[in-house]
Protein backbone atom coordinates (compact mmCIF):
# COMPACT_ATOMS: atom_id res chain seq x y z
CA UNK A 1 0.00 0.00 0.00
CA UNK A 2 1.32 3.37 -0.99
CA UNK A 3 0.88 6.86 0.36
CA UNK A 4 -2.76 7.06 -0.70
CA UNK A 5 -3.73 4.73 2.16
CA UNK A 6 -6.47 6.36 4.17
CA UNK A 7 -6.93 4.60 7.48
CA UNK A 8 -8.43 7.43 9.48
CA UNK A 9 -12.02 6.27 9.04
CA UNK A 10 -11.70 3.05 10.99
CA UNK A 11 -9.16 4.54 13.36
CA UNK A 12 -11.72 7.23 14.05
CA UNK A 13 -14.43 4.67 14.63
CA UNK A 14 -12.16 2.82 17.06
CA UNK A 15 -11.17 6.06 18.78
CA UNK A 16 -14.74 6.91 19.55
CA UNK A 17 -15.68 3.54 20.95
CA UNK A 18 -12.52 3.17 22.99
CA UNK A 19 -12.82 6.66 24.43
CA UNK A 20 -16.33 5.98 25.70
CA UNK A 21 -16.62 2.31 26.79
CA UNK A 22 -14.73 -0.72 27.97
CA UNK A 23 -14.39 -3.23 25.13
CA UNK A 24 -14.95 -6.97 25.42
CA UNK A 25 -12.67 -9.43 23.64
CA UNK A 26 -15.46 -10.32 21.19
CA UNK A 27 -16.00 -6.66 20.36
CA UNK A 28 -12.26 -6.15 19.93
CA UNK A 29 -12.04 -8.99 17.41
CA UNK A 30 -15.00 -7.65 15.45
CA UNK A 31 -13.60 -4.12 15.42
CA UNK A 32 -10.17 -5.35 14.49
CA UNK A 33 -11.46 -7.38 11.54
CA UNK A 34 -13.32 -4.33 10.26
CA UNK A 35 -10.20 -2.21 10.62
CA UNK A 36 -7.98 -4.66 8.76
CA UNK A 37 -10.60 -4.99 6.03
CA UNK A 38 -10.42 -1.21 5.68
CA UNK A 39 -6.64 -1.31 5.42
CA UNK A 40 -6.89 -3.80 2.60
CA UNK A 41 -9.32 -1.76 0.53
CA UNK A 42 -6.75 0.50 -1.05
CA UNK A 43 -5.18 -2.61 -2.60
CA UNK A 44 -8.45 -3.71 -4.21
CA UNK A 45 -8.58 -4.12 -8.00
CA UNK A 46 -10.72 -1.26 -9.18
CA UNK A 47 -12.42 -2.93 -12.15
CA UNK A 48 -15.58 -0.88 -11.85
CA UNK A 49 -14.07 2.58 -12.17
CA UNK A 50 -14.37 4.59 -15.36
CA UNK A 51 -12.12 3.70 -18.25
CA UNK A 52 -11.24 6.54 -20.60
CA UNK A 53 -10.37 6.43 -24.27
CA UNK A 54 -10.36 9.04 -27.00
CA UNK A 55 -13.91 10.18 -27.63
CA UNK A 56 -15.74 8.29 -24.90
CA UNK A 57 -15.74 7.11 -21.33
CA UNK A 58 -17.65 4.02 -20.35
CA UNK A 59 -18.22 1.97 -17.23
CA UNK A 60 -20.86 0.24 -15.15
CA UNK A 61 -21.98 1.10 -11.67
CA UNK A 62 -24.09 -0.75 -9.17
CA UNK A 63 -27.64 0.55 -8.75
CA UNK A 64 -29.18 -2.03 -6.44
CA UNK A 65 -28.67 -5.31 -4.65
CA UNK A 66 -30.87 -7.75 -2.77
CA UNK A 67 -30.06 -10.50 -0.29
CA UNK A 68 -32.35 -13.53 -0.14
CA UNK A 69 -32.71 -16.06 2.66
CA UNK A 70 -33.10 -19.30 0.70
CA UNK A 71 -34.08 -21.31 3.77
CA UNK A 72 -37.04 -19.10 4.64
CA UNK A 73 -37.60 -18.19 0.95
CA UNK A 74 -37.72 -14.52 1.83
CA UNK A 75 -36.11 -11.21 0.95
CA UNK A 76 -33.90 -10.21 3.86
CA UNK A 77 -32.18 -7.02 2.79
CA UNK A 78 -32.00 -4.69 -0.22
CA UNK A 79 -30.38 -1.44 -1.29
CA UNK A 80 -31.02 1.05 -4.08
CA UNK A 81 -28.73 3.94 -5.04
CA UNK A 82 -28.89 6.74 -7.58
CA UNK A 83 -26.08 8.90 -8.94
CA UNK A 84 -25.44 12.28 -10.47
CA UNK A 85 -22.98 12.88 -13.32
CA UNK A 86 -20.09 10.49 -13.73
CA UNK A 87 -19.97 9.10 -10.20
CA UNK A 88 -18.79 5.50 -10.00
CA UNK A 89 -18.83 2.39 -7.81
CA UNK A 90 -16.02 0.02 -6.88
CA UNK A 91 -16.23 -3.53 -5.56
CA UNK A 92 -13.93 -4.78 -2.79
CA UNK A 93 -12.33 -8.11 -3.79
CA UNK A 94 -10.42 -8.45 -0.54
CA UNK A 95 -12.79 -9.73 2.12
CA UNK A 96 -15.76 -11.07 0.08
CA UNK A 97 -17.34 -12.66 3.15
CA UNK A 98 -20.50 -10.62 3.42
CA UNK A 99 -23.02 -9.07 1.06
CA UNK A 100 -21.84 -5.49 1.38
CA UNK A 101 -18.55 -5.64 -0.46
CA UNK A 102 -19.99 -2.70 -2.26
CA UNK A 103 -19.57 -0.80 1.02
CA UNK A 104 -22.76 1.26 1.07
CA UNK A 105 -22.60 1.85 4.80
CA UNK A 106 -23.91 5.34 5.03
CA UNK A 107 -21.75 6.88 7.73
CA UNK A 108 -18.66 8.33 6.04
CA UNK A 109 -17.39 9.76 9.30
CA UNK A 110 -17.78 6.76 11.61
CA UNK A 111 -18.78 3.89 9.34
CA UNK A 112 -17.32 1.42 6.89
CA UNK A 113 -17.70 3.37 3.67
CA UNK A 114 -14.50 2.74 1.76
CA UNK A 115 -12.18 5.73 1.52
CA UNK A 116 -14.50 8.09 3.29
CA UNK A 117 -13.18 11.21 1.62
CA UNK A 118 -14.01 9.66 -1.76
CA UNK A 119 -16.39 6.77 -1.01
CA UNK A 120 -16.22 3.64 -3.13
CA UNK A 121 -19.92 4.10 -3.86
CA UNK A 122 -20.30 7.70 -4.98
CA UNK A 123 -24.07 7.71 -4.79
CA UNK A 124 -26.14 10.84 -4.34
CA UNK A 125 -29.11 9.08 -2.78
CA UNK A 126 -29.26 5.80 -0.87
CA UNK A 127 -32.26 3.79 0.30
CA UNK A 128 -32.06 0.66 2.45
CA UNK A 129 -34.75 -1.88 3.35
CA UNK A 130 -34.27 -4.78 5.75
CA UNK A 131 -36.04 -7.14 8.16
CA UNK A 132 -36.80 -5.44 11.45
CA UNK A 133 -35.15 -7.64 14.14
CA UNK A 134 -37.95 -6.81 16.59
CA UNK A 135 -40.98 -7.39 14.37
CA UNK A 136 -39.34 -9.67 11.73
CA UNK A 137 -41.17 -7.59 9.12
CA UNK A 138 -39.34 -6.49 5.96
CA UNK A 139 -39.55 -2.75 5.41
CA UNK A 140 -37.87 0.63 5.08
CA UNK A 141 -34.82 1.19 7.28
CA UNK A 142 -32.73 4.18 6.15
CA UNK A 143 -32.13 6.76 3.45
CA UNK A 144 -29.22 9.16 2.86
CA UNK A 145 -28.59 12.29 0.82
CA UNK A 146 -24.93 12.89 -0.10
CA UNK A 147 -23.09 15.81 -1.70
CA UNK A 148 -19.61 16.09 -3.27
CA UNK A 149 -17.34 18.84 -4.52
CA UNK A 150 -15.93 19.13 -8.06
CA UNK A 151 -13.10 16.71 -7.16
CA UNK A 152 -15.60 14.09 -5.93
CA UNK A 153 -14.62 14.67 -2.33
CA UNK A 154 -17.46 13.82 0.03
CA UNK A 155 -18.76 17.04 1.56
CA UNK A 156 -21.86 15.96 3.46
CA UNK A 157 -24.02 12.98 4.30
CA UNK A 158 -27.44 13.42 5.91
CA UNK A 159 -29.04 10.21 7.22
CA UNK A 160 -32.71 9.55 7.96
CA UNK A 161 -33.96 6.39 9.68
CA UNK A 162 -37.39 4.78 9.74
CA UNK A 163 -38.35 6.61 12.93
CA UNK A 164 -37.60 10.05 11.48
CA UNK A 165 -38.26 10.76 7.81
CA UNK A 166 -38.54 14.52 8.29
CA UNK A 167 -35.82 15.31 10.81
CA UNK A 168 -32.33 13.87 10.15
CA UNK A 169 -30.80 11.32 12.51
CA UNK A 170 -27.16 12.01 11.62
CA UNK A 171 -25.19 14.69 9.83
CA UNK A 172 -21.59 14.42 8.59
CA UNK A 173 -19.55 17.26 7.10
CA UNK A 174 -16.03 17.20 5.64
CA UNK A 175 -13.70 20.04 4.68
CA UNK A 176 -10.74 19.65 2.28
CA UNK A 177 -7.55 21.62 1.67
CA UNK A 178 -6.11 22.77 -1.67
CA UNK A 179 -4.39 19.40 -2.14
CA UNK A 180 -7.75 17.60 -1.84
CA UNK A 181 -6.71 16.14 1.51
CA UNK A 182 -9.30 16.03 4.26
CA UNK A 183 -8.64 18.89 6.63
CA UNK A 184 -11.43 18.50 9.18
CA UNK A 185 -14.61 16.56 9.77
CA UNK A 186 -17.69 17.13 11.84
CA UNK A 187 -20.39 14.67 12.87
CA UNK A 188 -23.45 14.86 15.06
CA UNK A 189 -26.34 12.61 16.01
CA UNK A 190 -29.87 13.90 16.49
CA UNK A 191 -32.65 12.77 18.75
CA UNK A 192 -35.98 14.35 17.87
CA UNK A 193 -34.17 17.09 15.97
CA UNK A 194 -31.92 17.96 18.92
CA UNK A 195 -28.18 17.32 18.79
CA UNK A 196 -27.45 14.36 21.05
CA UNK A 197 -23.68 14.10 20.52
CA UNK A 198 -21.12 15.79 18.32
CA UNK A 199 -17.54 15.07 17.26
CA UNK A 200 -14.96 16.81 15.12
CA UNK A 201 -11.56 15.73 13.86
CA UNK A 202 -8.53 17.55 12.46
CA UNK A 203 -5.85 16.07 10.19
CA UNK A 204 -2.17 17.06 9.84
CA UNK A 205 0.07 16.22 6.85
CA UNK A 206 3.78 16.42 6.11
CA UNK A 207 5.37 18.14 3.11
CA UNK A 208 4.66 15.09 0.93
CA UNK A 209 0.95 15.21 1.86
CA UNK A 210 1.15 12.05 3.99
CA UNK A 211 -1.14 11.97 7.01
CA UNK A 212 1.03 12.13 10.12
CA UNK A 213 -1.42 13.03 12.90
CA UNK A 214 -5.08 13.49 13.65
CA UNK A 215 -6.99 14.67 16.70
CA UNK A 216 -10.58 13.97 17.70
CA UNK A 217 -12.75 16.23 19.87
CA UNK A 218 -16.11 15.59 21.53
CA UNK A 219 -18.62 18.27 22.52
CA UNK A 220 -19.43 17.89 26.21
CA UNK A 221 -21.18 20.21 28.64
CA UNK A 222 -20.92 23.19 26.31
CA UNK A 223 -17.23 22.81 25.37
CA UNK A 224 -15.00 20.79 23.00
CA UNK A 225 -12.54 18.34 24.58
CA UNK A 226 -9.84 16.26 22.91
CA UNK A 227 -10.67 12.55 23.33
CA UNK A 228 -8.24 10.86 20.95
CA UNK A 229 -5.05 11.37 18.95
CA UNK A 230 -3.26 9.17 16.42
CA UNK A 231 0.30 9.28 15.08
CA UNK A 232 1.15 7.71 11.68
CA UNK A 233 4.60 6.43 10.66
CA UNK A 234 5.78 5.40 7.17
CA UNK A 235 8.75 3.60 5.62
CA UNK A 236 10.87 4.89 2.73
CA UNK A 237 8.37 3.46 0.21
CA UNK A 238 5.58 5.47 1.88
CA UNK A 239 3.96 2.35 3.30
CA UNK A 240 2.13 2.98 6.56
CA UNK A 241 4.08 0.93 9.11
CA UNK A 242 2.79 2.12 12.48
CA UNK A 243 -0.33 3.68 13.97
CA UNK A 244 -0.26 4.77 17.59
CA UNK A 245 -3.59 5.81 19.06
CA UNK A 246 -3.96 7.66 22.37
CA UNK A 247 -7.16 8.09 24.39
CA UNK A 248 -8.45 7.50 27.93
CA UNK A 249 -11.20 4.93 28.40
CA UNK A 250 -11.82 5.75 32.07
CA UNK A 251 -11.98 9.54 31.81
CA UNK A 252 -15.52 10.84 32.34
CA UNK A 253 -14.28 14.39 32.98
CA UNK A 254 -12.55 14.74 29.58
CA UNK A 255 -9.60 16.30 31.42
CA UNK A 256 -7.19 13.42 32.15
CA UNK A 257 -4.06 12.81 30.02
CA UNK A 258 -4.39 10.51 27.01
CA UNK A 259 -2.58 7.16 27.11
CA UNK A 260 -1.79 4.77 24.28
CA UNK A 261 -4.76 2.45 23.75
CA UNK A 262 -4.10 0.98 20.31
CA UNK A 263 -1.14 0.16 18.13
CA UNK A 264 -1.08 -1.28 14.62
CA UNK A 265 2.31 -2.43 13.31
CA UNK A 266 2.34 -3.32 9.58
CA UNK A 267 4.84 -5.04 7.28
CA UNK A 268 4.82 -5.25 3.47
CA UNK A 269 6.13 -7.54 0.74
CA UNK A 270 8.50 -6.50 -2.07
CA UNK A 271 5.49 -5.30 -4.10
CA UNK A 272 4.40 -3.00 -1.24
CA UNK A 273 1.40 -5.18 -0.46
CA UNK A 274 0.33 -5.58 3.15
CA UNK A 275 1.90 -8.74 4.61
CA UNK A 276 1.20 -8.61 8.34
CA UNK A 277 -0.70 -6.50 10.85
CA UNK A 278 0.00 -6.93 14.54
CA UNK A 279 -2.51 -5.25 16.80
CA UNK A 280 -1.98 -4.35 20.43
CA UNK A 281 -4.66 -3.13 22.87
CA UNK A 282 -4.33 -1.54 26.27
CA UNK A 283 -5.67 -4.02 28.83
CA UNK A 284 -6.03 -1.47 31.64
CA UNK A 285 -2.44 -1.93 32.76
CA UNK A 286 -0.25 -1.87 29.66
CA UNK A 287 -0.26 -2.18 25.88
CA UNK A 288 -0.20 -5.87 24.93
CA UNK A 289 -0.19 -7.88 21.71
CA UNK A 290 -3.68 -9.02 20.82
CA UNK A 291 -4.26 -10.09 17.19
CA UNK A 292 -1.94 -10.83 14.28
CA UNK A 293 -3.06 -11.06 10.64
CA UNK A 294 -1.02 -12.52 7.78
CA UNK A 295 -1.80 -12.02 4.08
CA UNK A 296 -0.66 -13.91 1.00
CA UNK A 297 -1.08 -13.11 -2.69
CA UNK A 298 -1.22 -15.03 -5.95
CA UNK A 299 1.18 -13.70 -8.59
CA UNK A 300 0.69 -9.99 -9.09
CA UNK A 301 -2.79 -9.97 -7.58
CA UNK A 302 -3.60 -6.65 -5.93
CA UNK A 303 -5.94 -8.31 -3.43
CA UNK A 304 -4.99 -11.03 -0.97
CA UNK A 305 -5.84 -14.65 -1.75
CA UNK A 306 -5.16 -15.95 1.78
CA UNK A 307 -5.81 -14.28 5.13
CA UNK A 308 -4.90 -16.02 8.39
CA UNK A 309 -5.56 -14.61 11.83
CA UNK A 310 -3.98 -15.51 15.18
CA UNK A 311 -4.91 -14.31 18.66
CA UNK A 312 -2.34 -14.01 21.42
CA UNK A 313 -2.88 -16.42 24.33
CA UNK A 314 -1.66 -14.46 27.36
CA UNK A 315 -1.93 -17.43 29.71
CA UNK A 316 0.35 -19.66 27.64
CA UNK A 317 2.28 -16.77 26.03
CA UNK A 318 1.81 -17.95 22.44
CA UNK A 319 -0.08 -17.13 19.26
CA UNK A 320 -3.11 -19.35 18.62
CA UNK A 321 -4.73 -19.67 15.15
CA UNK A 322 -8.36 -18.48 14.95
CA UNK A 323 -9.48 -18.13 11.32
CA UNK A 324 -8.32 -18.77 7.77
CA UNK A 325 -9.64 -17.41 4.47
CA UNK A 326 -8.49 -18.69 1.05
CA UNK A 327 -9.65 -17.70 -2.44
CA UNK A 328 -9.65 -19.52 -5.75
CA UNK A 329 -9.29 -17.29 -8.82
CA UNK A 330 -11.09 -17.70 -12.14
CA UNK A 331 -9.49 -17.30 -15.58
CA UNK A 332 -9.86 -13.52 -15.32
CA UNK A 333 -7.98 -13.47 -12.02
CA UNK A 334 -11.04 -12.70 -9.88
CA UNK A 335 -12.11 -14.70 -6.80
CA UNK A 336 -14.85 -17.19 -7.64
CA UNK A 337 -14.64 -19.42 -4.54
CA UNK A 338 -13.89 -18.19 -1.03
CA UNK A 339 -13.43 -20.68 1.81
CA UNK A 340 -13.53 -19.73 5.48
CA UNK A 341 -12.22 -22.04 8.19
CA UNK A 342 -12.04 -21.80 11.96
CA UNK A 343 -9.50 -23.50 14.17
CA UNK A 344 -10.55 -26.28 16.56
CA UNK A 345 -8.03 -25.96 19.41
CA UNK A 346 -9.10 -29.21 21.03
CA UNK A 347 -8.66 -31.30 17.86
CA UNK A 348 -5.82 -29.13 16.57
CA UNK A 349 -7.48 -28.91 13.13
CA UNK A 350 -8.85 -26.33 10.74
CA UNK A 351 -12.60 -26.92 10.32
CA UNK A 352 -14.88 -25.53 7.56
CA UNK A 353 -17.07 -22.60 8.49
CA UNK A 354 -18.43 -21.02 5.30
CA UNK A 355 -18.02 -21.01 1.54
CA UNK A 356 -18.88 -18.23 -0.91
CA UNK A 357 -19.25 -18.59 -4.68
CA UNK A 358 -19.21 -15.48 -6.87
CA UNK A 359 -20.29 -14.98 -10.51
CA UNK A 360 -19.22 -11.99 -12.64
CA UNK A 361 -20.28 -10.17 -15.79
CA UNK A 362 -17.86 -9.25 -18.58
CA UNK A 363 -16.95 -6.03 -16.75
CA UNK A 364 -15.69 -7.96 -13.72
CA UNK A 365 -18.72 -6.90 -11.67
CA UNK A 366 -20.20 -9.57 -9.38
CA UNK A 367 -23.72 -10.64 -10.32
CA UNK A 368 -24.31 -13.20 -7.56
CA UNK A 369 -22.68 -13.97 -4.22
CA UNK A 370 -23.84 -17.34 -2.85
CA UNK A 371 -23.33 -18.00 0.86
CA UNK A 372 -23.03 -21.61 2.11
CA UNK A 373 -22.79 -22.20 5.87
CA UNK A 374 -21.18 -25.43 7.09
CA UNK A 375 -23.64 -27.53 9.15
CA UNK A 376 -21.05 -29.55 11.13
CA UNK A 377 -21.20 -32.35 8.56
CA UNK A 378 -21.16 -30.79 5.09
CA UNK A 379 -22.13 -27.74 3.08
CA UNK A 380 -25.76 -27.63 1.89
CA UNK A 381 -26.55 -28.34 -1.77
CA UNK A 382 -28.17 -24.92 -2.16
CA UNK A 383 -26.83 -21.68 -0.65
CA UNK A 384 -28.23 -20.43 2.65
CA UNK A 385 -28.22 -16.88 1.25
CA UNK A 386 -27.87 -15.38 -2.22
CA UNK A 387 -27.05 -11.75 -2.93
CA UNK A 388 -27.89 -10.36 -6.38
CA UNK A 389 -26.26 -7.23 -7.84
CA UNK A 390 -27.75 -5.01 -10.56
CA UNK A 391 -25.98 -2.40 -12.72
CA UNK A 392 -26.37 0.36 -15.23
CA UNK A 393 -23.93 1.15 -18.04
CA UNK A 394 -23.14 4.83 -18.43
CA UNK A 395 -20.96 6.82 -20.77
CA UNK A 396 -19.62 10.33 -21.25
CA UNK A 397 -19.00 11.95 -24.59
CA UNK A 398 -15.65 13.63 -23.97
CA UNK A 399 -16.20 15.82 -27.01
CA UNK A 400 -19.07 17.80 -25.50
CA UNK A 401 -19.07 16.65 -21.90
CA UNK A 402 -22.61 15.27 -21.99
CA UNK A 403 -23.34 12.22 -19.90
CA UNK A 404 -25.97 9.61 -20.62
CA UNK A 405 -26.96 6.12 -19.59
CA UNK A 406 -26.83 3.59 -22.40
CA UNK A 407 -27.04 -0.13 -22.93
CA UNK A 408 -23.73 -1.75 -23.85
CA UNK A 409 -23.83 -3.03 -27.42
CA UNK A 410 -21.99 -6.25 -26.69
CA UNK A 411 -20.98 -8.66 -29.42
CA UNK A 412 -20.40 -12.39 -29.05
CA UNK A 413 -16.66 -12.09 -29.54
CA UNK A 414 -14.03 -14.24 -27.89
CA UNK A 415 -10.45 -13.48 -26.86
CA UNK A 416 -7.81 -16.20 -26.73
CA UNK A 417 -5.48 -17.19 -25.31
CA UNK A 418 -6.42 -15.53 -22.04
CA UNK A 419 -4.19 -15.38 -20.00
CA UNK A 420 -1.70 -14.59 -22.74
CA UNK A 421 2.05 -14.23 -23.10
CA UNK A 422 1.74 -11.46 -25.67
CA UNK A 423 -0.32 -12.28 -28.81
CA UNK A 424 -4.11 -12.31 -28.59
CA UNK A 425 -6.76 -13.08 -31.19
CA UNK A 426 -10.27 -11.66 -31.11
CA UNK A 427 -12.95 -13.53 -33.06
CA UNK A 428 -16.65 -13.08 -33.64
CA UNK A 429 -16.61 -9.38 -34.56
CA UNK A 430 -19.06 -7.84 -37.00
CA UNK A 431 -17.28 -7.65 -40.42
CA UNK A 432 -19.34 -4.53 -41.21
CA UNK A 433 -16.87 -2.53 -39.08
CA UNK A 434 -13.60 -2.81 -41.05
CA UNK A 435 -11.68 -0.48 -38.71
CA UNK A 436 -12.01 -0.70 -34.94
CA UNK A 437 -10.51 1.22 -32.05
CA UNK A 438 -8.80 -0.87 -29.34
CA UNK A 439 -7.98 0.59 -25.94
CA UNK A 440 -6.25 -1.08 -23.00
CA UNK A 441 -6.82 0.25 -19.49
CA UNK A 442 -5.10 -0.93 -16.33
CA UNK A 443 -6.86 -1.68 -13.05
CA UNK A 444 -6.37 1.88 -11.81
CA UNK A 445 -8.31 3.25 -14.78
CA UNK A 446 -5.18 4.55 -16.56
CA UNK A 447 -5.16 4.35 -20.36
CA UNK A 448 -2.26 2.14 -21.43
CA UNK A 449 -2.85 2.05 -25.19
CA UNK A 450 -5.29 3.39 -27.78
CA UNK A 451 -4.94 2.36 -31.44
CA UNK A 452 -6.86 1.57 -34.62
CA UNK A 453 -6.81 -2.02 -35.86
CA UNK A 454 -8.04 -3.79 -39.00
CA UNK A 455 -11.03 -6.08 -38.61
CA UNK A 456 -10.20 -8.93 -41.00
CA UNK A 457 -13.53 -10.64 -41.64
CA UNK A 458 -14.45 -10.59 -37.96
CA UNK A 459 -10.95 -11.37 -36.63
CA UNK A 460 -8.35 -9.13 -35.00
CA UNK A 461 -4.83 -10.11 -33.98
CA UNK A 462 -3.14 -7.87 -31.43
CA UNK A 463 0.35 -7.89 -29.94
CA UNK A 464 0.83 -6.83 -26.33
CA UNK A 465 4.37 -8.17 -26.02
CA UNK A 466 5.58 -4.74 -24.90
CA UNK A 467 3.15 -4.55 -21.96
CA UNK A 468 4.08 -5.42 -18.40
CA UNK A 469 2.38 -8.42 -16.78
CA UNK A 470 -0.94 -7.62 -15.18
CA UNK A 471 -4.72 -7.53 -15.54
CA UNK A 472 -6.17 -5.10 -18.09
CA UNK A 473 -9.52 -4.15 -19.57
CA UNK A 474 -9.73 -4.25 -23.36
CA UNK A 475 -12.25 -1.84 -24.91
CA UNK A 476 -13.48 -2.26 -28.47
CA UNK A 477 -15.22 0.62 -30.22
CA UNK A 478 -16.23 1.42 -33.78
CA UNK A 479 -14.92 4.43 -35.72
CA UNK A 480 -17.67 6.60 -34.26
CA UNK A 481 -16.50 5.85 -30.73
CA UNK A 482 -19.44 3.56 -29.91
CA UNK A 483 -18.37 0.86 -27.47
CA UNK A 484 -19.13 -2.63 -28.78
CA UNK A 485 -17.42 -4.85 -26.21
CA UNK A 486 -15.26 -4.85 -23.09
CA UNK A 487 -13.20 -7.77 -21.79
CA UNK A 488 -10.77 -8.54 -18.98
CA UNK A 489 -7.41 -9.89 -20.17
CA UNK A 490 -4.41 -11.10 -18.23
CA UNK A 491 -0.84 -10.59 -19.50
CA UNK A 492 1.52 -13.16 -17.98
Amino acid sequence: MKKNITLFLLVLSLHTMIAQISISDAEKIKMHSTFVSKMMQSQTIRVNEMHKTDGFITSRRVVSQSKHDNTLVSLEDSVKVTYTGESSSTYDYNTMVYAYNYPYNTSPFFGFNGIFTKPQIQYAHYTHWQINPNTLVYGFYQKDDVTYDASKNLLSDTAFYADSLVLPNMLHLNKFNAANKIESSYSCKYRGGIVDSAFKQYFVYDGANKLIKDSMYEFHAGAWYVVSRSIYTYDLANNLTLINNYSNVSDTTFLLPLIEQLQYANTYDVSNRLSTVQTSFHDGTSLRAYVRDTFEYTGISAFHTAWRQHQYDRINSRWEPTSNMTKHLNAAGLPDTINIKGYDRIAGLWTPSAMYLCNYDTFGNPTQLRDYQFNFISFPSTPDFTTYYFYETYSIDTGNGNIGIQALQTQACNIFPNPTNGIITIKGLDPANPILNVSLVDMNGRLYRNQEVVNDNGIITLSILDMNPGTFILLLADQNGVLIDQKLIIKE
